[in-house]
């Protein structure tokens, strides 16, 4: 399940987001996610998407499906780091002049809050609650009736964070009411929350964890786990983001892994600030 409602939205002009597929070694059980490319080899996504949720131990095997120039295109992918909320995973590398096209053409990677550097990379402190008029949304795959489909899915909905709130007693989650029934579900955990601001552009700031829905009575004559979901996310009255903006360990996995095309890509991609992902959000 995925994204419900949202601006029907080009996955060629989104070329960032990605499925991440991840299961056990002796499971055909497969856990469905969403992520987004940060870099040449580097993928960002959830920490659900690669640990079991009952044992919390890391799952066997991880796969990526990313947009190329003529069809998606399935790659393997092995974990590097996982923190509490978010996970990092390497694919093959992807060509810096796929991922940074000329003008007009959309980049094919998220811009984080930091000016990379061979010598001294630099954080750019973003507080999102005094952002003013702030545009902020995630980009997800539109939802499919079961796993199956999904993996087949290519179109791919936009929806506007009208507003984003701190959670109490959780300094590191934001939360946002959903409007109009408008919402991210199961398969989009991982996609990334972009905001517009200022100075920067289009600047990564979060990650979708998962949704507060109220607890409805179950009918065991009825009962459907399929439907259960999808009612689970229609009912849902919030949305839960991590805030990746203060994540030093993200940023310490990038210098670790892959530095060098880490700062081309920003040499080559967001030159020019503020850089827009989205022309005319």
């Amino acid at each position: 399940m995925a994204i419900i409602g949202g601006e029907e939205k080009d996955w060629n002009r989104f070329g960032f987001l990605v499925k991440v597929f991840s299961r056990e070694n002796s499971s055909n059980i497969v856990t469905s996610c969403t992520g987004t490319i940060i870099s040449t080899k580097l993928i960002l996504t959830s920490s659900y998407c690669l640990l079991n949720a009952t044992t919390g131990r890391r799952l066997y095997e991880f796969v990526v499906t990313i947009q190329s120039l003529k069809r998606p295109k399935t790659l393997s992918a092995e974990v590097i780091e996982i923190g509490e909320t978010w996970g990092i995973l390497k694919i093959s590398e992807i060509p810096l002049s796929t991922l940074c096209p000329p003008l007009p053409a959309p980049k094919r990677v998220a811009q984080l809050n930091v000016r990379p550097s061979l010598i001294q990379s630099s954080i750019v402190n973003i507080d999102i609650l005094k952002l003013k008029n702030k545009k902020c949304w995630i980009v997800g795959f539109a939802t499919t009736d079961n796993a199956t489909e999904f993996i087949k899915q290519e179109q791919i909905h936009l929806i506007k964070i009208h507003s984003l709130n701190s959670v109490k007693d959780k300094p590191n989650y934001l939360w946002s009411s959903i409007v109009a029934n408008e919402t991210a579900c199961w398969d989009d955990a991982g996609a990334a929350l972009f905001c517009s601001t200022r100075n920067w552009g289009h600047v990564l700031i979060g990650i979708f964890q998962h949704l507060i829905a109220p607890k409805k009575p179950i009918d065991p004559q009825k009962e459907n786990v399929k439907m259960d979901m999808m009612d689970s996310c229609s009912r849902a009255i919030e949305m839960r983001f991590s805030k990746t903006i203060n994540q030093q360990k993200i940023f310490e996995a990038i210098q670790k892994f892959d530095l060098a095309a880490f700062v081309s890509v920003y040499q080559n991609c967001f030159r020019e600030i503020p850089y827009n992902l989205t022309p005319g959000l």
